[in-house]
């Protein structure tokens, strides 16, 4: 039973992971169509930096939890369960610099505001959720892999 609750588990934030990037892109779409049609709202370019130092802070979050729970000894469940808490926090914050960063665009018509959206997308693509992903990171023995097989 277990078994099958840790790959739910990890389906869920898969599907969570999704709609977060299908999201994304698809604000995107309509924000290139909006600056094609009707231009940039407005010309002001001082935005770009504070997103790259988010991002770089996020990041470094993100990694430093996932390390936390690979010097864990709690169950597999439990494990999954922060590795999910962190995954998520990791999009959710990296999803607001890339939103921000799509109304910059939408602003400025800039579109190095969209290569910082394209740049945040892609560290979203990275940290995609899969049982692979989630052996590697937490480095599972090989009893610890057998529990995640359903």
């Amino acid at each position: 039973m277990e078994d099958n609750n840790l790959s739910n588990d990890l389906r869920a934030t898969s599907i969570l992971f999704a709609s977060m990037v299908i999201g994304l892109i698809v604000f995107v779409g309509i924000s290139i169509g909006v600056n094609v049609m009707i231009g940039p709202f407005k010309h002001d370019g001082q935005f770009a930096k504070i997103f790259l130092i988010v991002t770089i802070f996020l990041s470094t979050v993100y990694n430093r939890r996932v390390y936390n729970m690979q010097q864990s000894t709690a169950v597999l469940q439990e494990r999954l369960n922060q590795y999910r808490s962190a995954l998520i926090i990791y999009l959710a914050l990296t999803e607001g610099p890339a939103i921000f960063s799509i109304m910059g665009f939408l602003l400025t018509g800039d579109f190095r505001f969209l290569a910082i959206t394209v740049i945040l997308l892609v560290n979203m693509f990275i940290k995609r959720p899969s049982k692979s992903r989630f052996i590697e990171e937490l480095q599972l023995d090989t009893k610890e892999q057998q529990g995640l097989e359903s």
